[in-house]
């Protein structure tokens, strides 16, 4: 489905699969695309089309094998490539971390990185970098990417799962996810009086639909949050 999404918005485009995750569970799976629009106007085409299947896309600066564990040096060496060669004059990193068994999280992941590029003489800025460099661990790889806030303020990464900054009172990302799916749809909330959240914690749609009217039973091991 994700494949037909693709190809339908970006008819002109070489589509060729990637990767495909080997875990039952999560279901991914990756296409490389050889692009004759922008790096801004891809991401713009595939959100005009309300695609429901596509999560994320992202331009290619290099992909870095692995052998068994992460390699720090390579993969600092080919941000340090991306910093020096478009001359930015801060970055702030994010790693994103799929199908790989590794005892490292994404963000310990993240902090190194920053770190040990700071120690070269790299500024790190968390709140306004020049450039966003992407990091996504799959399977044995390392695919590294970025995005120059400048040109583009809205996070590749991001595009279809908005930033937390902007959920105001919102629990989670979650709620954005079943306001999509609503929308989507073409659900009448309104015509609805009850409804069940399995596996709620920690509650973004629960919130998202009692906020509209609707008793909710949400049904999870774990706590909701009740503060929020």
């Amino acid at each position: 489905m994700a494949e037909r999404e693709l190809r339908s918005v970006l008819p002109e485009c070489k589509l060729e699969p990637y990767k495909i995750n080997t875990n039952n569970t999560l279901n991914t799976a990756f296409f490389k695309l050889e692009a004759k629009y922008t790096s801004e106007d891809v991401p713009a085409k595939i959100k005009g089309a309300a695609s429901s299947f596509v999560d994320f896309v992202m331009p290619v600066d290099a992909i870095i094998n692995m052998e068994n564990s992460i390699q720090y040096q390579k993969i600092e060496d080919a941000i340090s490539k991306v910093i020096d060669n478009y001359q930015y004059s801060s970055f702030k990193i994010e790693v994103k971390k799929i199908d790989l068994i590794l005892d490292e999280t994404a963000k310990s992941i993240e902090v190194r990185l920053g770190e040990d590029l700071e120690r070269h003489g790299y500024n790190a800025d968390l709140k306004t970098p020049k450039v966003m460099i992407y990091t996504v661990l799959l399977n044995d790889s390392v695919i590294i990417g970025h995005v120059d806030t400048q040109v583009q303020k809205d996070h590749i990464l991001d595009l279809f799962r908005r930033a937390s900054k902007e959920g105001g009172d919102r629990v989670n990302r979650a709620e954005f996810k079943v306001e999509e799916a609503i929308e989507f749809f073409g659900i009448d909330l309104s015509k609805h009086k009850r409804g069940l959240d399995i596996g709620a914690a920690p509650g973004g749609w629960t919130h998202y639909l009692s906020q509209h009217g609707i008793k909710i039973v949400a049904v999870d091991n774990a706590l909701l949050e009740y503060k929020k």
